[in-house]
């Protein structure tokens, strides 16, 4: 059986160099709406790895004294680079504004079209590079927060295939007809995987040997995830393509497009993925292999769907995936399916990992005050499963403070609603994205519409004050 495995990449950070030293106190804010943009990457180039700011976009750096220069990223956002003169045993105080990036949205537009001119996109007039330098910096998120806060995922294991099995009566001699189409759950499981995973990209090693035993050798397909964008030999060896909108499960994203070099002789990746359009953090992926291999035996093609939720502002996590090995029946079963009913004909192979906890190994994101203590008991945040991430509302009268009870919250993406308790709460959930808008309705009250943050690390209820109407709805 071809396994799917999800792997990450460990960003190291280097020393700053010794010598006179001087400091940077800094905080960085949407340049339209002055609020604070936080977890925004921050380095000085060749001084230190990227940091994060903090939840209120606040930052300080130890650097050495002289010019410096100074970068800023935050995924959705033009990247900043400035330079800033440091005096030794100064400190040296400056406000970073970012704008919002200027990419509207585009038609459809699918090209497939063999990959001869492999590379990071540039010019040619459209938004491409734009969009592109997005994707690499979601890459780059990832990576950081795998390294500043480190973290495992409680991963939650389904193998199953689907499987046409055939009708009773069958008689001798005759090919059996075959019933509808059914999935049998071959094994369920549970298993920890570390954010900081090592894994290297090379052109065409993507198919490696996962064990062996008296049946013969098993291979896995190593398929890459976010943090292989930011890798320079991955970038090098595939061409990229902007598809414009899409529309997936009645949400809209930014779609781009990748294929492997027509060099690279071994079975590579192509893939696609989505971004919001209003945030630009990756949403989901698609991804196969790029040709068919001799390792994959009756397996004619092998793809896999990742779904992304945000850690924090602005920053990707897996929070599911899905293999899916299709099958060019030829009569013989795959690894692992022995036991399923004689004259059974096997579709595909499938595997899902759905991410019930991350557990933080040391601090965890969210620190307004960079002087605080660590918090060295591990934080574990729960993922509640298909409705995604759940947040307390709590309605209120915005003349008395009296909580209101039996007003209907719905968020209006995908149509979930509830109603608040006696204590004027409720508990709902939304499916993984960036942002949402509720609508909260009461006789008596006017309509209420407002934006929520959905990042897994927020635990603050949300507070809606509703204003009596006036005159009758």
């Amino acid at each position: 059986m071809i396994l799917v495995r999800a792997v990450a990449v460990l960003a190291l950070i280097p020393c700053i160099a010794t010598g006179q030293t001087g400091h940077v106190v800094g905080r960085v804010v949407d340049k339209l709406a002055g609020v604070a943009l936080p977890f925004s990457g921050v380095s000085v180039v060749g001084q230190s790895a990227d940091r994060f700011t903090s939840d209120s976009g606040a930052f300080q750096l130890d650097v050495a004294a002289g010019t410096i220069h100074l970068r800023i990223r935050h995924v959705g956002f033009t990247p900043v680079d400035t330079q800033l003169v440091v005096g030794a045993n100064d400190t040296t105080r400056v406000r970073i504004e970012l704008a919002r990036i200027p990419v509207t949205l585009a038609a459809m537009r699918v090209v497939d079209v063999p990959c001869r001119l492999p590379g990071a996109p540039t010019g040619g007039g459209d938004a491409l590079p734009q969009v592109f330098e997005q994707l690499q910096l979601n890459a780059e998120q990832f990576r950081l927060v795998s390294a500043q806060y480190p973290f495992t995922s409680v991963v939650e294991r389904r193998f199953s295939h689907l499987v046409e099995e055939p009708k009773a009566g069958k008689k001798p001699g005759v090919v059996p007809a075959l019933a509808d189409t059914v999935e049998v759950v071959t094994k369920t499981d549970s298993i920890n995987v570390p954010s900081d995973q090592r894994w290297h990209y090379k052109p065409g090693d993507i198919i490696v040997i996962s064990g062996a035993s008296f049946l013969g050798v098993r291979y896995a397909v190593m398929i890459p995830t976010l943090a292989v964008f930011a890798d320079a030999e991955f970038v090098k060896h595939h061409c990229f393509h902007d598809a414009g909108e899409a529309t997936v499960d009645g949400q809209t994203f930014r779609r781009v497009d990748f294929r492997a070099s027509e060099d690279i002789r071994d079975p590579d990746i192509d893939g696609t993925m989505y971004l919001d359009p209003a945030t630009y953090v990756i949403r989901r992926s698609v991804i196969s292999l790029s040709k068919k291999s001799r390792y994959t035996g009756s397996y004619d093609s092998v793809v896999v769907e990742t779904a992304f939720d945000e850690l924090v502002s602005g920053v990707p996590v897996i929070t599911f995936t899905a293999g899916r090995n299709v099958l060019t029946y030829s009569g013989r079963r795959p690894f692992g399916a022995a036991n399923l009913p004689e004259g059974s004909r096997i579709l595909d192979d499938e595997e899902s990992q759905r991410v019930r906890e991350i557990r933080f190994v040391r601090d965890v994101p969210g620190a307004s005050d960079a002087s605080a203590p660590n918090r060295r008991a591990p934080q574990v945040v729960r993922l509640d499963g298909p409705t995604g991430h759940h947040r307390v509302i709590g309605v209120f009268d915005g003349e008395s403070g009296e909580p209101i009870v039996g007003a209907a919250v719905r968020d209006s993406a995908s149509g979930r609603s509830a109603i608040t308790t006696a204590t004027g709460t409720v508990s709902l959930g939304f499916v993984p994205r960036s942002s949402a808008v509720i609508q909260i309705d009461h006789t008596g009250y006017e309509r209420a519409s407002m934006p929520v943050s959905l990042t897994l690390t927020d635990t603050l209820p949300i507070t809606i004050v509703l204003r009596r109407s006036r005159a009758p709805r």
